[in-house]
């Protein structure tokens, strides 16, 4: 079930992550916060790229490519899913 998690968390999280970098793109949020040099960031995108602990240190394309490439499964593909993970786990022992 491990393989399954890993994929709704990504899923789920960078659906969550978008999202609230929406909100601080249109509340100009990212202007509150301070970059290395003690000035607002000027974007967005600046603040992610920036590393810890003034930004997060990644590029949001990824992001957007990871919301883009992956997505809920239907029924059909979780019960294969599920399948090949216990077919793998048993192999495994």
């Amino acid at each position: 079930m491990e393989c399954l998690s890993i994929r709704a968390f990504t899923y789920d999280t960078g659906k969550l992550l978008k999202e609230r970098f929406g909100l601080m793109e249109r509340e100009k949020g990212y202007q509150q916060l301070d970059d290395v040099f003690g000035h607002p960031f000027p974007s967005v995108r600046a603040f992610c790229l920036a590393d810890p602990p003034h930004g997060i240190g990644f590029d949001p394309a990824v992001l957007d490519a990871l919301v883009r490439d992956t997505r809920h499964m239907t029924l059909v593909e979780f019960v294969g899913e599920v399948e090949t993970c216990s077919l793998t786990h048993k192999s495994a022992t």
